[in-house]
């Protein structure tokens, strides 16, 4: 699984459900697998915008207007320029079987991932964060498949949880990648073009 490396497109989708209250987004680029570089599309029921981060920083566009984020400006998004995010703690690995993807010849494992990192790689949004608890109990699985050159080009994490009432919380994020090549340089716009995001 270490071959997955380089340059994919990314088809993503995340899915969040706090107290009842259940966001989508599904996204679409090209990611940097090594440098969390990328530029993604994401589209949920209110709008679409284009993300990318690149060595000259991380830009939202949003309505024809380019914003530039800062470290502490975060976007439940971003995760998604980090499609192997939280496996280095995989655990209780298992290999499933074989199974196609996408027409390609895949090995199917799953595995336990640490709970604790769940709520800050599953997407998140600042405001669904402080409902979460983190002296409840809390799980965090992951399917993955692999294909004969050992690149992982499904990912699928699952994360349970409890806010401090009680109410059930949950997350799922599904990366595929595929059309694995070199790095190439990421555009970014003009940053005289951009303005700093709202706070």
């Amino acid at each position: 699984m270490a071959n997955t490396r380089g340059q994919a497109s990314l088809e993503s989708q995340l899915i969040t459900n706090v107290e009842g209250f259940e966001r989508i987004v599904a996204g679409v680029g090209v990611v940097d697998i090594d440098a969390a570089f990328g530029d993604i599309t994401w589209s949920d029921e209110l709008a679409t915008t284009r993300e990318i981060q690149s060595v000259d920083g991380h830009f939202l566009e949003l309505d024809g207007t380019w914003f530039t984020l800062d470290s502490e400006t975060g976007v439940p998004t971003k995760v998604g320029f980090s499609p192997l995010r939280g496996l280095d703690t995989a655990d209780n690995i298992t290999r499933v079987g074989l199974e196609q993807v996408l027409g390609v010849e895949t090995t199917r494992f799953e595995a336990s991932l640490d709970p604790a990192i769940g709520a800050s790689i599953m997407g998140f949004s600042g405001e669904e964060m402080t409902v979460l608890d983190e002296a409840t109990p809390s799980s965090l699985v992951a399917t993955i498949w692999v294909d004969d050159q050992g690149r992982m080009i499904r990912i699928l994490r699952e994360y349970q949880a409890e806010s401090a009432d009680g109410d059930p919380i949950s997350a799922t994020t599904m990366d595929l990648l595929n059309s694995f090549s070199e790095p190439s340089p990421i555009n970014v716009p003009e940053t005289a073009d951009a303005i700093p995001a709202p706070i």
